[in-house]
């Protein structure tokens, strides 16, 4: 039987809001059912870094700027470039190639909704010791004091020669200003994307990184989603604790996820058949022993993304009851309808033992 409302995380019966157990940023799916009445306004900003990071730091950042999905802003809000600032504790999104005229690394981003990249803004700096050195020029750079900061982090004492790629040549008076207190023993080279049309057909190497926060996140995504529509839970009972703790407070990441490249979908599993949309797989199930969710973020066309099984805990129930739920979260290829990304489609039951 049910308890009392309350926050399943601090108890607290005041302020109960709704959870959107898939992030808000991936957009907002027609018939999406969020999770209600089961934790509060405070906890639910505590784990706002945890889906941050996997908006802008883990392998869903990069898709999801390929595929532009916008997701929730404030009016008049820029959104940062994942390229640029990182999020809770992980570093941007590094997209490297070599320069098509000179022999020299430099960074990349991808223009938001397409499969095209371009230089990133950066100075790309000779030093004394005869080292390359990248420097991406985030939004927050405003001042000298700042550049020179990066500069004596990373060793650099001399500036032999340069180049300096910009977004726009609107941005050249603000990055003259970063540079106003610089000199440099040989010539720095300005250029701006698109002056050359240069193409990066060399190999590019795309590198994410993140921390704890996001596993603890692909937990909470498992977690809520199972006690959305597995009926029989509140989410506060004993045999949640552990789950609970890990997303809260963190612990031993391989005690709760594990991560699984066999497909939720049975036909995708034995490739019989391809996606033709984008989208992300959440499943609930429960059997007599154990209860569990399975998530799949941006599985499309061309990625097969990996599952990661939450395991929640021990069932409590003493019946030989068994259960799953799953659904699609189906992105429009032509794009937002009514306000819309996508919808939500129910996947037919699937036996068990079909389930990876």
């Amino acid at each position: 039987m049910m308890e009392d409302l309350a926050c399943i995380y601090c108890g607290q019966k005041d302020n109960l809001s709704e959870e959107h157990y898939l992030p808000r940023g991936l957009g907002k799916f027609r018939g999406y059912e969020p999770l209600k009445g089961r934790i509060c306004a405070e906890c639910n900003n505590v784990f706002s870094p945890l889906d941050e990071q996997i908006l802008r730091s883990g392998r869903e950042a990069f898709l999801r700027e390929i595929l532009g999905i916008e997701g929730r802003r404030r009016k008049g809000e820029k959104r940062p470039s994942p390229f640029l600032r990182g999020s809770a504790g992980a570093p941007p999104l590094l997209m490297e190639t070599m320069h098509p005229k000179h022999n020299i690394k430099i960074y990349l981003e991808v223009i938001r909704g397409t499969r095209t990249a371009r230089p990133l803004r950066q100075l790309v700096l000779l030093d004394q010791g005869g080292q390359w050195h990248g420097i991406r020029i985030p939004d927050h750079m405003k001042e000298s004091s700042q550049l020179r900061a990066e500069l004596h982090s990373r060793g650099v004492e001399r500036i032999l020669v340069g180049h300096i790629l910009l977004n726009e040549d609107t941005e050249r008076t603000w990055i003259e200003h970063l540079f106003s207190d610089f000199k440099a023993d040989g010539p720095i080279e300005w250029s701006t994307t698109g002056d050359d049309e240069e193409t990066y057909d060399a190999k590019i190497v795309v590198t994410t990184t993140v921390t704890q926060n996001y596993f603890r996140g692909l937990a909470k995504i498992g977690f809520h989603y199972f006690l959305c529509h597995i009926k029989h839970f509140r989410g506060s009972e004993d045999a949640f604790e552990g789950i609970r703790n890990f997303i809260k407070n963190g612990g031993t990441t391989e005690d709760f996820l594990e991560e699984r490249s066999d497909q939720v979908i049975e036909q995708l599993k034995l490739g019989c058949y391809r996606l033709n949309c984008w989208g992300h797989i959440l499943v609930a199930e429960m059997d007599y022993q154990m209860l569990r969710a399975k998530v799949q973020l941006f599985v499309g066309p061309e990625f097969l993304a990996p599952v990661y099984i939450i395991n929640l805990g021990r069932n409590p129930l003493r019946i030989d009851y068994s259960e799953c739920k799953a659904h699609f979260f189906r992105y429009f290829e032509a794009g937002e309808v009514d306000g819309f990304c996508g919808e939500v489609e129910k996947i037919k039951p699937v036996p068990r033992y079909l389930l990876p």
